[in-house]
């Protein structure tokens, strides 16, 4: 009786320390040749890229303090991104609110292509007056290559 209460025991014990994270989702299908070099433009000390969702282009910040990655709802109607989830998520005032989320088929990033990555649905307007973008690209597609960043030639 002991052996079967230490066995459930254990097993209760490991299974609270697994953890997944919604930056585990999907992953990168690469390039046939790499390295691949991606151009961008800076704006206001903040790096802006060229992106394509579900074969829609878009312009949107690059952003590694950002979990998931995200898109507008302009942006989501036209690349066909329907959300179906919600996520309790806590911004930078420490305020909890529910955003919508969802996962995206496919981003391309010149040839680089990232599967089933998990992205929330945002409001950009207050992120740039003087430019619009579409969303940002976070840790959840960052966190799946390796990234070198030359501002000098403003290459990634």
């Amino acid at each position: 009786m002991k052996i079967i209460f230490s066995i459930i025991f254990v097993s209760i014990f490991f299974s609270s320390c697994v953890n997944s994270s919604n930056f585990d989702r999907g992953y990168l299908d690469p390039a046939n040749s790499e390295p691949v070099e991606i151009e961008f433009e800076v704006l206001s000390d903040l790096i802006i890229i060229n992106a394509e969702i579900n074969g829609v282009s878009g312009v949107f910040l690059l952003d590694n303090g950002f979990s998931l990655s995200a898109v507008n709802q302009e942006f989501a109607e036209l690349a066909h991104i329907y959300f179906d989830d919600f996520s309790n998520i806590r911004d930078v005032n420490n305020t909890r609110t529910n955003i919508p989320e969802t996962t995206v088929d496919s981003v391309v990033i010149n040839k680089q292509i990232f599967v089933n990555t998990g992205f929330y649905q945002i409001n950009t307007e207050a992120f740039f007056p003087c430019k619009e973008i579409d969303g940002i690209i976070g840790a959840s597609i960052i966190n799946k290559a390796n990234w070198k960043i030359n501002f000098e030639k403003k290459k990634i």
